[in-house]
């Protein structure tokens, strides 16, 4: 595509331009994939319309046997899902249409980077200055280049194997998730073979390669914003969106809820990992959004309350007030706080929050403390006054508040993004973004030389088993 074309002249003019030229190419390649998710959603829909209209038609046709005849209303009925089913025929077969441009757009937009030129140019230059030096040292370094060339094209291609074989992707799907590894393998801090990986975990979590595309950006953020390994980002990411209930467009979200709750408060994204593994599948059960629980979790942190321990905590907590454990919830409900509604609906956590501060401030110390050890228990009693604590009024005039924070998570799109750039925005970041585009560059040397070096074992393995 011409618009593709004009990024990559942009990004081989000079060191501003490749950066921008890069960023747009990557939202480009962005806009392409969701596109595609979109694309497939609407030919689902249409194949539901053709579907039960073919079915209505059948029960027709079942009457007009039965009866000899339709009624007025019904042959008008049957003439208007004839024409809804071509209708949406034309519909499918545009989409058909544009899905097929898209994915052209995507494969173009990729191979557009692959092939930058400038990449040959950098080597060239490399082997020139090699060239000043004796015969011996050349020889040695254009040895342990080519050493360095097979390693890095044989863990990518490993990596990618593995992927292909987790998730079953077709030959087609397989070279576009190779595409978008090797696509931010060389335009971000992370290598492809670590784009591979974390590929490797949405695979794991059963995320198709269109889904697996799109939501890498959103865990390239994360793992850059918090410092952590790709593919461990990429495992949070995939166990925790499915323990909440959320859907894969949901990752955007979950990362910037994530990146928003370890900056402003005393946490981290692997203890926020370990706090949702306990805590995340009960709070989806009863209703609890991942914005309150959050909230909930950085008020623990803040008083020394997290990871795995903040998450079993506030799983007690749920557990016991929503199966009214040693009776909490009936006491509870002589202050008028009430856990379910008139329905039997589990009220947001919010509101629960709330009627217990409400509750706790007409009561005196012994009075609190006895409450609190009903609703708690003995073991997560200290656990449940950190979370009060964040209830308190000096938590509110901090802006720590779980209020404060449950309304910041809501409004916090774009956090992770922000993060990752600021994180990167140094020279341990532009050196490994440079180490990251010498990696594609060695990918692109081995893409000529895998198939000659895997015939030369093949040949080698068979005329040594000749030998024996």
């Amino acid at each position: 595509m011409a618009e593709t074309k004009s990024l990559v002249t942009r990004m081989t003019t000079n060191t501003t331009g490749f950066k921008t030229g890069t960023q747009q190419v990557i939202e480009q390649l962005n806009k392409f994939n969701k596109a595609l998710v979109d694309n497939q959603y609407k030919q689902k829909e249409c194949n539901k319309v053709i579907a039960d209209a073919q079915k209505e038609i059948k029960n027709l046709h079942k009457i007009k046997k039965e009866n000899g005849k339709l009624t007025e209303e019904e042959a008008k009925q049957l003439k208007q899902l004839n024409e809804t089913i071509e209708q949406e025929k034309v519909k499918l077969s545009q989409l058909r249409t544009e899905q097929i441009s898209i994915r052209q757009a995507i494969s173009e937009t990729s191979r557009a980077v692959t092939d930058n030129n400038e990449k040959w140019t950098v080597l060239k230059g490399t082997l020139a200055n090699l060239a000043s030096d004796t015969l011996k040292k050349l020889a040695a370094q254009i040895v342990s280049i080519g050493k360095d060339v097979i390693q890095t094209g044989e863990q990518f291609s490993a990596s990618m194997s593995e992927v292909g074989a987790i998730s079953g992707a077709t030959a087609e799907e397989l070279a576009e998730l190779e595409a978008a590894a090797r696509l931010y393998g060389a335009t971000t801090k992370f290598s492809a073979t670590e784009a591979a990986d974390a590929l490797k975990y949405m695979a794991l979590a059963g995320w198709n390669s269109q889904q697996a595309i799109a939501g890498l950006p959103a865990v390239l953020d994360l793992a850059a914003a918090s410092g952590m390994d790709l593919g461990r980002a990429s495992d949070i990411v995939t166990d925790y969106i499915t323990a909440f209930g959320l859907e894969v467009e949901d990752a955007s979200r979950f990362v910037d809820i994530m990146s928003y709750a370890m900056s402003h408060s005393n946490t981290t994204t692997e203890m926020l990992g370990e706090a949702y593994k306990n805590c995340a599948a009960t709070a989806k059960a009863m209703g609890f959004s991942v914005e309150e629980t959050t909230a909930a979790l950085m008020t623990m942190a803040n008083a020394g309350v997290k990871g795995g321990e903040a998450g079993t905590t506030l799983n007690t907590l749920m557990t016991r007030l929503a199966t009214n454990t040693k009776g909490c919830a009936d006491e509870l409900a002589k202050y008028g706080v009430q856990i379910y509604d008139e329905q039997g609906k589990m009220h947001s956590l919010s509101e629960i929050m709330s009627g217990l501060i409400s509750a706790f401030e007409n009561l005196n110390q012994q009075q609190q403390a006895n409450l609190s050890k009903m609703i708690a228990g003995t073991n997560q009693y200290a656990g449940f006054q950190t979370l009060m604590q964040g209830m308190s009024d000096a938590a509110k005039a901090a802006g720590m508040s779980f209020e404060d924070y449950t309304a910041a998570l809501e409004q916090c799109e774009g956090t992770s993004n922000d993060m990752a750039k600021t994180m990167s925005n140094n020279l341990t970041g532009d050196l490994k973004a440079l180490q990251s585009a010498l990696d594609e560059l060695k990918l692109k040397i081995y893409d000529d030389a895998e198939t000659p070096l895997r015939n030369l074992v093949k040949l080698a393995k068979n005329e040594g088993i000749a030998a024996l």
